[in-house]
């Protein structure tokens, strides 16, 4: 995966739009995945992947670089080769897997990521996303998600800026730029 111009603004809430940045961003991703379903409703993964990534400067030059502007971020000096680890559950009772009108689904995750280099990256990165589905009369659901992210240091180990849990874009939280907010 390459992608040439990330937006960067800084971290947590005190990051501001006039501080935008970019980056490029370059990945390659081996990993394999066996699990089980049990009863239709309930899955269980195992997975692992091993992933090699390049950070450089942005090819956006309205913006300067993210490495002129916030030169003492982990990872952006060589990017990383880290091997994840760990398990994914979800379990569903929805009406409609494709098209749900009522029920809920979760899925949760817990995984160790491990630095193959010499940077410490050694983290925790587990979550929740729970979705839910109330019926309004014939023809509208009110549907409701709740999604819980987080990245935790481990063994005094550093999370690169680009894997730390973010907000914004349609996916995240409408209304702000992809990538808009990280911390």
């Amino acid at each position: 995966r390459s992608r040439p111009q990330e937006d960067f603004f800084g971290l947590g809430d005190g990051s501001f739009e006039n501080d935008r940045t970019n980056y490029k961003l370059q990945d390659r991703n081996a990993g394999a995945v066996i699990g089980t379903e049990i009863g239709g409703r309930a899955r269980f993964d195992f997975g692992v992947r091993y992933t090699n990534t390049n950070v450089s400067g942005g090819e956006d030059d309205r913006f300067p670089s993210t490495e002129q502007k916030f030169p003492s971020l982990a990872g952006l000096a060589r990017g990383s080769s880290l091997l994840r680890y760990g398990f994914s559950a979800m379990y569903t009772a929805l009406d409609n897997p494709l098209d749900p009108k009522k029920g809920f689904r979760w899925r949760g995750r817990f995984y160790w990521v491990d630095s193959l280099n010499s940077d410490n990256f050694d983290f925790y990165d587990y979550g929740l996303v729970a979705d839910g589905y109330v019926p309004l009369g014939r023809r509208r659901t009110l549907a409701v998600r709740l999604v819980a992210d987080f990245r935790q240091e481990r063994d005094a180990g550093q999370i690169p800026f680009y894997l730390l849990p973010y907000l914004g874009g349609s996916r995240t939280m409408r209304g702000f730029r992809e990538f808009r907010f990280y911390d």
